[in-house]
């Protein structure tokens, strides 16, 4: 087995070291929607290796949502970097932590976003442990964490298990959305060797602004990538966002289905991009989801 997302193969090496990172603010329109100000990160991964970046919001200003991308991605996994997040989660009130692995075969670049609020929203992180995805692209899993009573979550992320050994888990994830008010879903598949598990996590706000999702679905076609972009309707911009693709298996490799997401972030002041890769197989379908607040 060589791997759904990585027809070269060669050995593979996991450094688990923070390469070199650049850190730069970005200001943002003006509302819940407009006030958001990201922070973004970056950092150069080489290839077959993980590093991580963390994106800080200014002082007095919390992590409220999140998104990632890859500026530049290789399907062939070739001769560019092809890069998947495999960490994105706060990691105190004002900063986000963020690790990704590039499957590619040569160096790129990764990008947290962090979108930053003044607002003070109660805010609260909820995570729930998933059941053990199968090896090998076999099966796939999702958890759902729950904000306690009171609070609503408001954006989610999510931290997979990934190794390096020939019976390590390589967990990408292709789910991660609201499930109701309360609760943010999360699914992965496993492209390694041994079973792994993940964790989902919620962002919650006891004063959380309203948000209305929104959606646009793609159907990619195989070994293709392809963005997609949802709108939020006029007077309202992206709070949040996520993402969907359902992903089935088989008994062989040819026969899994599935598109994953190497980008999601907001793109202008009225739109939620994801960017997914489809895997070998039949066409797939792909969705973006914008969370809108005005």
């Amino acid at each position: 087995m060589t791997g759904a997302l990585r027809p070269h193969t060669r050995g593979l090496a996991v450094g688990a070291a923070v390469a070199t990172a650049t850190l730069g603010l970005a200001v943002a329109a003006v509302g819940a929607g407009g006030a958001l100000k990201p922070a973004t990160a970056s950092v150069e991964i080489p290839d077959e290796q993980i590093a991580g970046v963390v994106a800080k919001c200014r002082k007095g200003m919390q992590v409220v949502s999140n998104g990632f991308s890859t500026p530049s991605f290789d399907e062939t996994f070739a001769t560019g970097p092809s890069i998947f997040p495999i960490q994105i989660q706060p990691r105190s009130k004002r900063a986000l932590r963020t690790r990704a692995f590039n499957f590619g075969q040569d160096a790129g670049r990764f990008r947290a976003h962090a979108y930053c609020s003044k607002r003070k929203l109660g805010l609260s992180v909820a995570s729930r442990r998933s059941a053990p995805v199968p090896s090998e692209f076999a099966g796939s899993r999702s958890a759902t964490a729950r904000c306690s009573k009171g609070s609503k979550a408001i954006a989610g992320g999510f931290r997979l298990d990934f190794g390096g050994g020939l019976v390590s888990p390589r967990l990408v994830a292709h789910v991660s959305r609201r499930a109701g008010r309360r609760g943010w879903t999360v699914a992965a598949a496993n492209d390694g060797g041994g079973p792994g598990r993940f964790e989902a996590v919620a962002i919650c706000a006891r004063r959380a602004p309203d948000l209305v999702a929104r959606s646009r679905t793609r159907t990619l076609a195989s070994e293709t990538s392809g963005a997609v972009r949802a709108s939020c309707k006029r007077g309202t911009k992206p709070f949040s966002g996520g993402f969907r693709s359902p992903v089935s298996t088989g008994d062989t490799e040819e026969s899994s289905l599935g598109a994953f997401p190497f980008t999601s972030k907001r793109a202008g002041r009225g739109r939620w991009q994801a960017r997914f890769f489809a895997i070998e197989g039949a066409p797939v379908r792909a969705t973006a989801i914008a969370y809108c607040a005005r």
